[in-house]
């Protein structure tokens, strides 16, 4: 059995959004503070006993999101496109992370966006 070490960073941005043919209120422009929670996983540590440095994994994370800080999500590619969900966000941001990861020893095992404390959505592969 391998001896797996799990990672979790969680990054923030704020930002407007409205869902295209909802019936609800979410139909009209509202705002969220957007949690973005990172999960990965490893075998290997380093010779400093790090599996991959916070810090790094922390500005890859922020240099993904920082262009939707502060935007209307709807008018950001892909999402001008796609409705701006959790979901749809979860699925992005996962597939960005990855291609940023894809050189180091690391699984990208789930990334979960939160647009509240009780509701959040995770994708995963």
């Amino acid at each position: 059995m391998s001896i797996l070490f799990e990672l979790k960073v969680t990054e923030h941005f704020d930002s407007a959004h409205y869902l295209r043919e909802y019936p609800g209120k979410c139909k009209n422009v509202h705002g969220h503070t957007w949690y973005i929670e990172v999960v990965l996983q490893g075998e290997n540590l380093d010779s400093t006993g790090i599996l991959i440095d916070f810090s790094e994994l922390k500005g890859l994370i922020k240099n993904i999101i920082e262009p939707f800080d502060h935007q209307l999500l709807n008018e950001q590619v892909p999402f001008e496109v796609d409705n701006p969900t959790s979901e749809n966000l979860a699925r992005y941001f996962y597939h960005e992370i990855k291609k940023k990861l894809s050189d180091k020893p690391v699984k990208l095992v789930r990334v979960t966006v939160s647009e509240s404390r009780a509701t959040a959505a995770a994708y995963f592969e």
